[in-house]
């Protein structure tokens, strides 16, 4: 499994608007900034998580982004699945109809990726966004008592 940009980007970007769950909308500006992100591509992220109804907009001046959510409720399986990132650690586990290898259906190994990927996707489902929250919230404390 290896995250694109877009996976990376997008989490990151739900931290951030974890972080201020209850504070108000935060402007894509505003998020683009703490985690120097191009703005632009951040928007289209920020859409994506729109239309799957993990966050709402507002427009306006005190306008921006917010969770629909409570970030307990948000898991970093749903996030990553709605930004299209794959995570599965082969292709070929994703169907069993053999179209994706001549070898499919006699192929020793795919129980192992197919094992290896059940694992992956109960720490996705685990993990959630408040757990991000919290050890963001956690590593920021440790950086301004070391700084």
């Amino acid at each position: 499994m290896k995250l694109t940009k877009k996976g990376q980007y997008g989490t990151r970007a739900m931290v951030i608007l974890g972080l201020n769950y209850g504070v108000g909308p935060i402007s894509a500006e505003e998020i683009s900034r703490q985690e120097n992100i191009s703005k632009l591509y951040l928007e289209k992220l920020l859409m994506k998580l729109r239309s799957a109804g993990l966050v709402k907009s507002q427009r306006g001046v005190n306008g921006g982004f917010e969770l629909t959510k409570k970030p307990e409720d948000i898991s970093l399986f749903e996030i990553l699945t709605v930004l299209d990132e794959g995570v599965e650690p082969v292709v070929c586990i994703l169907n069993d109809d053999g179209s994706c290898c001549c070898k499919a259906k006699l192929c020793v190994t795919r129980d192992v990726w197919r094992t290896i990927n059940d694992s992956i996707q109960q720490v996705l489902k685990s993990a959630t966004l408040a757990e991000m929250c919290k050890t963001a919230t956690a590593q920021d404390r440790i950086r301004c008592e070391y700084s």
